[in-house]
């Protein structure tokens, strides 16, 4: 985009150079080329400031589904835990009421293996979904920067 300002630049110099020696035929020439460079510039102005409203629509947009992630994340956190907490009540209950009602032949061990069992499951799950954030953070990172492309064009 500097670039083809600064071509027009040069050509309106030119211009002013022919007509200075009274060369018209010269002078319309490079009147055509400074045109030609002007509508460039109008076009990559254009494009650049088309593509930078694009980016910042992007950058809101990721930071807001970025935010809804996190909720999903603590809802799932929380109703996990919620749900190990409801299903160690229930089997309390249950050998709780088997205890009374029958013979005691239900110990606490198998009540602690049974709620290990469920915490285990529980931090198993956790971890899988952990690793599956981590890939998606490495994933994020392979994707190009839209910031440093655009520099790139910038700078051209």
């Amino acid at each position: 985009m500097e670039e083809a300002k600064k071509e027009a630049v040069e050509w309106e110099e030119k211009v002013r150079l022919a007509m200075s020696k009274e060369n018209e035929e010269l002078a319309k020439k490079a009147l055509a080329k400074k045109l030609e460079w002007d509508k460039s510039y109008e076009v990559f102005k254009s494009k650049y400031e088309s593509e930078r409203v694009k980016a910042e629509a992007l950058k809101k947009r990721l930071a807001e589904l970025e935010e809804e992630v996190e909720k999903t994340r603590k809802y799932r956190d929380e109703a996990a835990a919620r749900l190990t907490s409801a299903e160690a009540g229930q089997k309390v209950n249950e050998i709780l009421a088997n205890v009374s009602t029958k013979s005691n032949s239900i110990t606490v061990d198998s009540i602690e293996r049974k709620i290990a069992k469920k915490e285990n499951l529980a931090e198993g799950l956790n971890e899988i979904a952990e690793v599956d954030d981590l890939e998606k953070e490495f994933k994020k990172l392979s994707n190009p920067d839209l910031d440093s492309e655009l520099e790139k064009y910038r700078n051209k």
